[in-house]
């Protein structure tokens, strides 16, 4: 009886237990997906676990295993596609593979300084959310998990548990020492060569551009930047007081440069570039396919692979498309002539004749000396033969004749003499004149120097009458008046001197300067260029002088 009832009771307990279960719903819990771009990896994958750890234990589900999403995933889309499944577009195929009930979608995204985690739990058969669950944490893993721990709980309906702050015993406050604690902070200076990186410290957003300067505890901090198109750099480093954290960024792409023979515009990978040449482009390693648009030209381009950091140069060398040209050319009269071809201004050949030309030439004009050219705007087909008759008017030659100049006589032996004589007047003139001056300057003043000796002579005489006025004795009055006599004799010379050597010195440059003046015209005709004048005079022992110009 007792092993009935022991029986009896195991049935009922596993009856109940599967009815449990069938009551729950199959849930597959999916990987996180950053809309802020900010979060390692890694941090999402350990969070994704995290947050189904959480469903597990909370037994209001039953969780599909990470093993058999992976399998399903395996099967049902690539490899490939199951390391990005993190969009709903293939989280909710996924789930329908699973023969999941529901799925949990989560997102984090970054706004106004803090990163927020969304949680949404999507019934797969009506494709609609039933319930959702929201918390904010500033991008540190501690923080994080802290949400993951809301987000269950608003989902699963229960509420947090917290510990006990009662304690027994006795209580009252500490009188110890008094600590600050807390981590010391300093400034830090980020720069990058390029600059115009973004800096991180431990996955959290630093400064948007380098270079920049922003707190951080001293210590050791996980250092990243990033800059579009280059390489990114993440370091441990150690925070100390002035510390510059410096990093080179590798670049990200390559550089392309495409010559040629025609300035024409190309296409990369589909894309207008611009035209031909193209120097320094900035493109993406890997392949590409480079190629002209022009219609003009037979096709061309190449395809090419190129590396990180590599310089590709590529040159394209095309060829026109062709046509032809048939050229007759006649006059008024209809009588058949030759005559010059010329297309887009380049001489082709003489008409009558065929002439293979480039496909997209814009003019053909025909020439003939002596008759008015003939032009036609061109519109080709390729590889067809367009026949053109040009007319050409002759031209009264009339309007061609240039009037000769009028020549010259040449000139005769007496021209010759007459030539040879006035350079030769003239390089003597100007010689005399020259010196003539030079030696009027030198005159002038040494009469300078003369008129500067009377003044100074005359200074003296007048110190000797003073003393002479004074004198008591007749000896200083005989001795003074001598003094006062020499004084007088030495103003009258330098005066005699001064105004001959001024005078003098005035005269040979006026003479220079009438020898500057002089032009010879012919044989007997003298013309002068001035009309000059001079003169000196001696009053009173003072020169006077004048030149007139």
């Amino acid at each position: 009886m007792k092993k009935f009832l022991t029986v009896f009771l195991l049935l009922l307990f596993s009856v109940q237990l599967f009815a449990d279960d069938d009551e729950k719903l199959k849930l597959a819990v999916m990987e996180f997906e950053d809309l802020s771009g900010n979060l390692p990896p890694k941090m999402l994958s350990v969070a994704t676990e995290q947050i189904r750890g959480k469903f597990v234990s909370s037994n209001k589900f039953i969780v599909i295993a990470k093993e058999r999403q992976e399998k399903a995933m395996i099967k049902e889309m690539k490899k490939e596609s199951y390391k990005a499944c993190n969009d709903k577009s293939c989280q909710i195929p996924l789930g329908q593979a699973l023969s999941a009930d529901t799925i949990l979608r989560t997102t984090i995204t970054f706004f106004g300084g803090a990163y927020t985690i969304t949680s949404e739990l999507i019934d797969l058969a009506k494709e609609a959310t039933v319930k959702g669950a929201e918390a904010t944490f500033d991008g540190s893993e501690k923080s994080l998990k802290e949400a993951i721990n809301s987000i269950v709980a608003q989902i699963v309906g229960i509420k947090q548990q917290t510990k006990s702050n009662f304690q027994t015993g006795r209580f009252g406050e500490d009188s110890g020492d008094w600590e600050i604690g807390g981590e010391e902070e300093t400034i830090v200076k980020f720069e990058s060569n390029p600059a115009g990186a973004v800096v991180m410290a431990d996955g959290k957003l630093l400064c948007q551009s380098t270079p920049c300067s922003k707190m951080l505890t001293k210590g050791n901090h996980q250092i990243e930047m990033q800059k579009e198109n280059y390489v990114a750099v993440s370091q441990k480093q150690e925070i100390k007081e002035g510390k510059t954290v410096k990093y080179t960024l590798e670049p990200d792409f390559a550089w392309l440069n495409v010559s040629g023979n025609y300035a024409v515009s190309i296409r990369l990978d589909g894309q207008n570039i611009g035209k031909i040449p193209i120097n320094e482009k900035v493109i993406n390693p890997g392949n590409h396919k480079i190629e002209h648009t022009d219609g003009c030209f037979y096709n061309s381009g190449e395809a090419f692979t190129v590396k990180r950091g590599e310089k590709k140069d590529i040159r394209l060398d095309l060829k026109h498309r062709e046509s032809a040209i048939k050229v007759y050319a006649q006059d008024e009269n209809g009588n058949d002539i030759d005559a010059d071809v010329f297309v887009d201004d380049e001489k082709v050949g003489r008409a009558p004749g065929t002439f293979k030309i480039p496909l997209c030439s814009k003019e053909m004009r025909v020439k003939k000396s002596g008759y008015s050219d003939y032009s036609e705007k061109l519109s080709l087909q390729e590889k067809q033969v367009k026949t053109f008759q040009a007319k050409i008017k002759a031209v009264k030659q009339a309007r061609y004749e240039k009037k000769e100049p009028e020549k010259k006589a040449e000139p005769t032996e007496e021209d010759e003499f007459k030539k040879e004589l006035w350079d030769a007047g003239k390089r003597t003139r100007i010689a005399v004149a020259t010196s003539t001056l030079v030696a009027g300057v030198v005159v002038g003043v040494l009469g300078g120097v003369s008129l500067y000796g009377a003044s100074k002579s005359k200074k003296d005489r007048d110190k000797w009458g003073h003393y002479y006025e004074q004198s008591e004795t007749q000896e200083d009055m005989d001795k003074y008046s001598k003094k006062i006599s020499d004084a007088h004799n030495k103003i009258n010379t330098y005066n005699t001197l001064g105004g001959i050597g001024l005078g003098l010195g005035a005269a040979l440059i006026a003479t220079g300067i009438t020898f500057y003046c002089i032009e010879f015209k012919g044989e007997k005709e003298v013309k002068t260029k001035y009309n000059i004048s001079f003169g000196t005079s001696l009053m009173d022992g003072t020169l006077q002088f004048s030149l007139n110009w």
